[in-house]
């Protein structure tokens, strides 16, 4: 969506969840994450490469990817180095099919990477709510095509809120994707590479000084930010990186 064309606050509308525009805000933190793949960025060749570098859980898929391949020959002891290569060879070509398709580079990593280390977990988790985006003033009663009329008189579209987390740890790293939209339409966004230590995963970010801590608890996944990793969130996000994101 052209940023220009984002609509603005109603205040008649303070009983709803109203949707202020913060996507440039959401945008600025996003790019304030380092993002770094196993080659290098300033030379890519194809529209997969340009998608793994500009997203922080593509580029942690390639460094874990680049580690479990290096491995590899210690865990996948029936066939030879030389079969090992030409097998990786071929994945990157089917993994560079996939374009700029996001969801079809997560999947390509993740199946490889499963298929040549062990102990590979995937973390999914959401807590996602109904919220409404104030889209305008109907014209003569009739609001455009996917809005809908409310029962206030204006029109809106529905979206979901709430927090969405999505993650696939292998060798003690953690490739993971968080995401949130708060009730005030806040949003919040971070993604990269987190470690093991002890029983939770650790994500840091020396330039920002933020830490976020990844556990599983009974609720679902807990999130443990410092104040310093406010700076992943939209002006308006008084609470912050939500904690707990329930499955």
């Amino acid at each position: 969506m052209e940023i220009s064309k984002m609509p603005g606050c109603n205040p008649k509308l303070q009983q709803f969840t109203i949707f202020c525009s913060l996507i440039l805000a959401s945008l600025v933190a996003t790019a304030k994450i380092a993002l770094s793949a196993s080659f290098d960025c300033s030379s890519v060749t194809n529209p997969t490469e340009e998608k793994i570098c500009s997203y922080g859980e593509l580029s942690a898929l390639d460094q874990i990817m680049a580690k479990a391949y290096q491995r590899a020959p210690d865990i996948v002891g029936w066939i030879s180095v030389e079969e090992l290569r030409e097998a990786q060879r071929n994945w990157i070509i089917q993994r560079n099919s996939c374009a700029d398709d996001i969801g079809c580079i997560y999947k390509s990593y993740v199946d490889r990477i499963a298929e040549i280390s062990v102990g590979t977990i995937e973390l999914k988790a959401n807590d996602n709510v109904t919220s409404f985006i104030y889209e305008g003033e109907p014209v003569d009663g009739i609001c455009e095509i996917d809005q809908t009329l409310s029962d206030w008189g204006q029109c809106v579209s529905l979206m979901p809120a709430g927090a969405s987390f999505r993650g696939f740890s292998s060798d003690g790293q953690l490739a993971f994707d968080y995401f949130y939209i708060g009730s005030n339409g806040h949003m919040c966004n971070a993604s990269g590479l987190a470690q093991k230590s002890g029983n939770s995963w650790i994500y840091s970010d020396t330039h920002y000084d933020c830490k976020i801590s990844i556990s599983i608890s009974a609720d679902g996944l807990l999130l443990s930010p410092t104040e310093q990793c406010n700076v992943y969130c939209g002006m308006r996000a008084y609470g912050g990186i939500d904690r707990l994101i329930e499955y």
